[in-house]
């Protein structure tokens, strides 16, 4: 896990646009299958810390994995100077998905 402070119920929702009550809820679901831990927040008792365990972090890792092959097969499948184009732009897509995480588009 990371050693950052992770989200709370809060901060989801209020990134998400949705009712605490309803995140909490999915929240629930996801401690109980070991994909999110909390932590107690230092500065209030009265909520805690989200945080991505091994295992959500192994079933991320799978899901791009998944992702990358598929991605692959279909640019094998276009035409070449096609493919080179949205291959070049890659690190762009990269970037731009590292910015998103920094600044939320909802909220």
């Amino acid at each position: 896990m990371s050693d950052r402070p992770g989200a709370t119920v809060s901060d989801l929702a209020r990134v998400l646009g949705l009712q605490s009550s309803n995140v909490s809820a999915t929240v629930r679901s996801l401690v109980q299958r070991g994909l999110v831990a909390r932590t107690s927040n230092p500065r209030d008792g009265r909520s805690h810390h989200l945080h991505r365990t091994p295992l959500a972090e192994r079933n991320g890792h799978l899901i791009r994995r998944m992702w990358i092959t598929g991605v692959e097969r279909l640019l094998s499948e276009m035409e070449p100077d096609d493919a080179a184009a949205l291959v070049a732009v890659a690190p762009l897509l990269e970037r731009l998905a590292a910015l998103s995480a920094d600044h939320p588009l909802v909220g």
